[in-house]
């Protein structure tokens, strides 16, 4: 399972507001709160920390990994759009994933399991 934590800047970047009212598919961190008594019985659970600024007029979201903090940049993201964002943070982290199993020369899981 994957957790996005995010900043109060991503929260903003996955919102539009219509009519003057602010419409969100962010989340209040329930789940996030609930891991953290509890962490040690979560193995199987990826949380990761979103960021995004602006360099000149382009978004860049980081994504960074709380246990590892290894991180991913996502250049030229629209706001509100978190499909778009989920599409291109699977295919790089499954890529990554295959890479690692690669140079471990583990086995690969089957595609049921990625």
């Amino acid at each position: 399972m994957l957790i996005f934590d995010c900043t109060q800047h991503a929260a903003d970047f996955f919102s539009k507001k219509v009519k003057g009212k602010i419409i969100s598919v962010v989340q209040p961190a329930a789940a996030a709160q609930s891991l953290e008594a509890d962490s040690a019985a979560h193995e199987r659970v990826d949380r990761w920390q979103l960021h995004v600024t602006k360099f000149g007029r382009t978004h860049v979201l980081l994504a960074m990994k709380v246990d590892t903090r290894y991180a991913m940049m996502f250049v030229g993201l629209k706001p509100n759009d978190v499909q778009g964002f989920l599409q291109q943070f699977n295919a790089r982290y499954l890529l990554e994933m295959l890479v690692l199993a690669g140079n471990v020369r583990g086995q690969i899981p089957p595609q049921a399991e990625l």
